[in-house]
């Protein structure tokens, strides 16, 4: 049976082409029997690999202790470890998040900065049949499109799921054929997280009528995948021609064309559900459209719908005080509010003060990291370029420039200590301005 689930896994690897036998791959491991068995398979089947370790520090010494076992295995396969320390704890209640949410930011981020940093092709997690279950359900269970229907895709930008062909079964028994020794989290026990809800309580009764429940909704999930190409497909042709953008992130579209499309709801649904808003509230939207009223206004966390006689208008709330990153490495990467931020060490012949580009350079010797990214809140103030003298508000200036109240909740802003280094649309801060004393500079780049 062993080799039976070694050739069913490799041969989904060949059959979703998830990666190449020359790819260099990043391992996610836990030390839970789901990566750890996963860490063997892939050594087992001769792949380049390395492996990344985040220590969220949530239960104590048992998180050092999970930290300490994928060493040794690392150090005993002779396999490159690579571990990330994050209070995640603290960092959730001093920004008012989710520790969930914040931890699967920070895991990811990282992952996506060490395979930059290391030139590695792919990001390999161990997401199995019965997570795809678990993960389909709990859509199900919320409202989804046929995305949330299909659940997550074996291979998705650089992140590839090897084992969602097999289920927990199969992993337990590879890990006892191996011989391997692996962590239990105590968290999974405990019913106070959604998804451990939906394992524990949910799950058995669906296996009480269906015993392959996990191969069937895998196989139901692998069709999916397929009508949701051809799905998306004429959606995003109709969507195309129905929005139109009314700003940098503000958007209209003719209530009309919803109302008179058989398949209006479905295309308010994608285009709308990606911006928060929940199925309860998408078919209040689409009553009001089908109805021709107007006046009435829907939000979500950061978006607001507005339902006129004629349009549709969506656009940005006003944005909650919310820490997107805190860059304690450089280079840096990522994907922030839809715009693509890169943060790097320059040299000063490669300064351009052409305004056409994105690139902006500081003087990095009075800068220390982490570099806090975040959203403009009142209070904050800056010494405008040519000003060092005079503090100014955020506020006034953002008012002076006449920039519009949805644009405001979108700028960035890049802190380092405290001290404003940059804000989008101003400017840099007189403090940190390339002086003839500049040796080593600081690039970020917004696009």
């Amino acid at each position: 049976m062993m080799n039976n689930t070694l050739h069913k896994i490799s041969s989904y690897i060949e059959e979703k082409k998830l990666f190449l036998k020359n790819d260099k791959l990043l391992v996610a491991v836990s030390g839970g029997i789901d990566s750890i068995v996963l860490l063997h398979v892939l050594h087992h089947l001769k792949y380049s690999i390395q492996v990344a370790h985040v220590n969220f520090q949530l239960r104590g010494d048992e998180s050092n202790a999970d930290e300490s076992f994928v060493k040794e295995v690392c150090e005993k396969l002779k396999i490159p470890f690579h571990v990330k320390r994050a209070d995640v704890k603290t960092f959730a209640q001093e920004n008012k998040g989710s520790i969930q949410m914040l931890a699967r930011q920070i895991r990811y981020d990282w992952f996506q900065e060490l395979i930059n940093e290391l030139q590695l092709k792919y990001i390999v997690v161990a997401h199995h049949a019965n997570d795809q279950s678990e993960t389909v359900l709990q859509h199900i269970s919320k409202g989804a499109g046929i995305a949330g229907l299909r659940g997550m895709l074996p291979k998705q930008n650089k992140i590839v799921r090897p084992f969602l062909c097999i289920d927990k079964n199969n992993i337990e028994y590879l890990a006892q054929q191996l011989k391997l020794n692996y962590r239990e989290d105590s968290s999974n026990a405990s019913d106070k997280y959604e998804r451990n809800q939906i394992r524990h309580q949910v799950v058995p009764v669906l296996q009480s009528i269906n015993p392959n429940l996990h191969q069937s909704i895998f196989h139901t999930t692998n069709y999916l995948s397929g009508v949701e190409v051809v799905y998306q497909s004429y959606i995003q042709k109709r969507l195309n021609k129905l929005i139109a953008r009314i700003g940098e992130h503000s958007y209209k579209a003719a209530a009309k064309s919803f109302a008179h499309d058989a398949f209006g709801l479905n295309l308010l649904f994608e285009w709308l559900h990606p911006y928060g808003f929940n199925s309860e509230q998408l078919n209040d939207i689409y009553a009001h459209v089908k109805e021709g009223s107007s006046g009435k206004k829907f939000s979500s966390t950061f978006y607001q719908v507005f339902v006129d006689r004629k349009f549709l208008f969506l656009e940005p709330i006003e944005a909650k005080v919310f820490i997107y990153k805190m860059v304690d490495k450089i280079p840096f990467q990522s994907i922030i509010n839809q715009k693509n931020i890169e943060i790097s060490y320059a040299e000063l012949s490669s300064v351009s003060f052409d305004k056409k580009n994105q690139e902006i350079y500081l003087d990095a010797e009075d800068i220390q990291l982490p570099i806090t990214i975040r959203h403009w809140q009142e209070g904050d103030y800056m010494y405008p370029l040519g000003m060092l003298m005079k503090k100014k508000k955020v506020s006034d200036l953002l008012i002076n420039k006449k920039i519009a109240k949805h644009q405001k909740s979108n700028l960035l802003l890049f802190f380092s200590e405290e001290k404003l280094l940059f804000v989008e649309s101003i400017g840099i801060d007189e403090r940190f301005k390339i002086k003839d004393t500049t040796k080593k500079i600081i690039k970020i780049i917004i696009n």
